[in-house]
């Protein structure tokens, strides 16, 4: 059982009884803990209920092979997102080469595509989200991966999971803070001495004007169409050169993502498309 703290006063959770010291219960369906206070409930629960209504209105079905594959998948509406998470796959899977039974974080696993690789490989899996539902939720991490412990929560404060881990992966959402650098770096705390901490997914945009247009522009779009907040809790949508150099600064390194080096050449000379990079931070052993 892993190690928690109680959402409305943060002492430990009895991993018997699912409560703390004050008899507050943390509780658990589908094989998902809800570790988030009564009144983060208010505000979650709504969201994913219009959300989840939105969604299955607009977009396609996900077949039983998309899911098995993911992100092996070649064909169809989202082929695409699958070709870029099969390089950030790549990145990952490079990155705990020779490693094993590492202990991992994983923030944004959408329908478990890194999950389900990572548990395979044997190592021990800790999915955090705000979604539940299938097939971009929790609930899809549990089904592919049952090994793998899912944890529905407040993602921006993830002092109430009282672990470290050998890795921490922020998987394509780092943009959706509110404060990517400051989240970035308060995620060192979780990493256990020698540990690794994973940045992929997160373009940065040099010039970042026309994302900003278009970013405002959607959430515009949607709330008039829907009558709904396009995101919960959201941040900019995107990176720009200044979070990559304070990134930098505070020790990530970044590298080009698996055959984008000319890409990214080009990129900086233009500067209208964004840099493709995935960051990574060692934690010192000692």
């Amino acid at each position: 059982m892993i190690s928690l703290r109680c959402p409305e006063c943060s002492e430990p959770i009895d991993s018997g009884t699912h409560r703390c010291v004050h008899d507050h219960l943390v509780r658990s369906s589908d094989g998902i803990i809800e570790l988030f206070s009564v009144e983060f409930r208010k505000q979650l629960v709504p969201f994913l209920q219009n959300y989840h209504k939105i969604y299955k209105s607009q977009s396609e079905d996900w077949s039983n092979e998309e899911h098995k594959n993911s992100p092996f998948v070649f064909t169809g509406s989202r082929k695409k997102e699958w070709a870029y998470r099969r390089l950030s796959l790549q990145v990952v899977m490079e990155s705990i080469a020779n490693k094993r039974n590492q202990s991992i974080l994983e923030i944004g696993p959408w329908n478990g595509w890194l999950s389900h690789h990572l548990a395979k490989a044997g190592h021990a899996i800790v999915a955090v989200d705000y979604f539940r539902e299938e097939p971009y939720g929790l609930q899809a991490v549990k089904k592919n991966s049952p090994t793998a412990i899912c944890i529905q929560t407040n993602l921006q404060d993830l002092s109430l999971i009282a672990e470290t881990f050998d890795l921490i992966v922020v998987n394509h959402c780092l943009q959706f803070m509110p404060d990517p650098r400051s989240y970035a770096n308060k995620l060192k705390e979780k990493l256990k001495a020698g540990g690794v901490l994973l940045v992929i997914g997160s373009p940065v945009f040099l010039r970042e004007k026309r994302k900003v247009k278009l970013i405002r522009e959607k959430e515009k779009s949607w709330k008039k169409q829907h009558g709904v907040d396009l995101y919960f809790q959201a941040g900019k949508g995107y990176l720009n050169h200044e979070d990559l150099k304070q990134l930098q600064k505070s020790n990530f390194k970044f590298t080009d993502y698996p055959g984008s080096g000319w890409k990214n050449v080009v990129a900086k000379i233009i500067g209208l498309r964004p840099l493709y990079l995935s960051g990574k931070y060692d934690k010192p052993a000692h």
